[in-house]
């Protein structure tokens, strides 16, 4: 269980305790007990997690024996060191000296629970285990679920599903399969009665939807989705919608689903979203922009059909109207969320407008802290402006935290041959063969084999890569880059005309990249770009205006 999760779970009770004690803590000269336990509330509700440790370490000194004071500290500090270690901000050593600390705190909301205190004893004792099974201590961990079990309350529902979900992965990997299935069945139980007593509580929804996935109850799992569709408004799907491409994994039970339902009810919202839904799977972009379309004209401008029609045109790669989507929901709400900030900097970097990709990277850095793939991002526009020493400074701050990034690596290796360091790059492509070695069409491996001067491995590579992903575009234009690279133009051309066939659409960039340039003086080149160029904004074209 993350911070956010506790806290959660904890924030009726908070809030109600705002509520009926509203000192004015601002005007105090000295704090009693609820005043730091309120303010260490506020502040770790406002991600201000160092502040909030320490109010708590002065209510402590005020009430050692406060099982609440402990609970949330020992949260808030588990939070921390994850964030630290997914990071790397810290060495290993650091991290290691915050733990006994961090499990006194567990130890001790453990120790002086009662009755009175705002957590159950079975969410304490599941909050001491998921620490101790991040640091390694999986029998501490195995006991503690199981006194968790043993501790549940009657309506503990939401604890109970995730209780037995982690005792279930013990039994997983000890190749227990009758307890595995007892305790996910169970959890499963837990979920029903969760709906029931609480039928608009999202987290119940999404944990039935994981159950029935990992049990391959894939029928279950889509009338499941289906269930909590149907149950809420569509400005609420973005909470339970994680599951939603699970409806792919049965089209036709779920169409014959949708056109049963559709023909007793043909203007329910969560029907009509389905059935666009199944046409977006299915490829059928016109219909369902169309059926988007539609369905904005009955429930009124939802955000989340706005994406939906972004997603069409972006698989598809019409980025022009694509970027009008998004313009168009960023007058509609003020703003787009993070998520499509990312793709609205990712559409720009296809349309080559550089300038606006470092704008918004800027912004998301700024504003969320660290992520690879701004950082990258961000790179490539600088060294499109020429602004190679910035671009560097991107790539070090990815392998710093990042030392397994082979994207990074082989950028950076791009980057120190460009100015000669040959020494350099070669050491940076042997960490890309160190780290990237699974053939798929994530493997950038081809090239870094390439510049070591191994080509033989690299097109053995490539091509057991476009092998195993015959109908992929990017793979087969991955394999044309690289025979471009070795001067191997009919190879290159080749794999270029494959990928065009396929619905390739990245015309700017593909005028652009470097990998292509024994490719773009070529008339063939510039007979086959002219052709598919004209294919794809005809195609374009038909799809219905944002």
């Amino acid at each position: 269980m993350n911070l956010l999760q506790f806290m959660k779970r904890l924030h009726l009770f908070f809030a109600f305790l705002l509520l009926v004690c509203p000192h004015a803590i601002a005007q105090k000269e000295s704090y009693t007990f609820d005043d730091l336990y309120r303010l260490a509330l506020e502040s770790a509700l406002e991600s201000k997690n160092e502040e909030a440790l320490l109010y708590l370490s002065k209510a402590k000194t005020l009430n050692p024996t406060s099982s609440d004071v402990y609970a949330m500290s020992g949260s808030i500090s588990f939070g921390l060191i994850k964030e630290l270690w997914d990071k790397q901000l810290v060495s290993r050593d650091s991290i290691v000296q915050m733990i006994p600390e961090c499990l006194s705190d567990l130890n001790n909301s453990i120790l002086y629970w009662n009755n009175e205190s705002s957590c159950s004893l079975s969410l304490l004792l599941y909050n001491r285990a998921d620490f101790y099974a991040f640091i390694g201590h999986y029998q501490n961990s195995y006991n503690d679920i199981q006194e968790a079990y043993r501790s549940l309350q009657k309506d503990e529902y939401d604890v109970a599903i995730d209780v037995l979900l982690a005792r279930a992965e013990y039994y997983e990997a000890l190749e227990e399969e009758k307890k595995y299935q007892a305790d996910m069945n169970e959890a499963l139980e837990y979920c029903n009665k969760g709906i029931k007593s609480d039928p608009k509580k999202p987290d119940y929804y999404s944990k039935r939807m994981n159950i029935y996935y990992r049990l391959g109850n894939y029928k279950l799992l889509i009338e499941s989705i289906i269930d909590g569709l149907v149950k809420f408004p569509i400005e609420q799907y973005e909470e339970i919608d994680g599951y939603e491409k699970a409806l792919r994994l049965d089209m036709a039970y779920c169409k014959k689903l949708v056109d049963k339902k559709l023909k007793k009810d043909p203007n329910n919202p969560a029907w009509l979203y389905i059935q666009a839904l199944i046409s977006f799977y299915n490829r059928d972009y016109v219909l369902a922009l169309q059926q988007y379309d539609a369905m904005i004209n009955k429930v009124g401008p939802a955000y989340r059909l706005y994406h939906a029609k972004f997603l069409c045109y972006h698989d598809t790669r019409c980025y022009d109207k694509g970027m009008a989507v998004l313009e168009k929901m960023e007058q509609l709400y003020d703003s787009i969320d993070v998520d499509d900030t990312f793709y609205k900097m990712q559409l720009h970097v296809m349309k080559g407008e550089h300038e606006k990709v470092v704008e918004i990277a800027d912004y998301l850095l700024n504003t969320f802290g660290y992520n690879a793939g701004v950082l990258l991002n961000r790179a490539y526009s600088y060294q499109a402006m020429n602004q190679d020493a910035k671009a560097m400074v991107d790539l070090n701050t990815v392998i710093a935290n990042e030392p397994t990034n082979v994207r990074a690596y082989l950028r950076r290796s791009r980057l120190h041959r460009k100015y000669g360091a040959t020494e350099m790059a070669k050491l940076d492509d042997e960490m890309v063969l160190k780290y990237d070695t699974i053939c798929d069409g994530s493997s950038v491996r081809h090239y870094s084999l390439y510049f070591l001067g191994q080509e033989d491995e690299a097109i053995k590579w490539v091509d057991d890569i476009v092998e195993g992903s015959p109908k992929s575009i990017s793979c087969h234009y991955d394999r044309a880059c690289l025979m471009s690279l070795m001067g191997k133009t009919d190879e290159a051309l080749k794999s270029l005309r494959l990928a065009m066939e396929l619905g390739f659409g990245d015309f700017v960039h593909l005028m652009h990249d470097e990998d292509l340039n024994n490719l773009r003086q070529l008339p063939e080149f510039i007979e086959l770009v002219s052709k598919y160029q004209q294919v794809h904004d005809d195609f374009c074209s038909e799809l219905v205006a944002p």
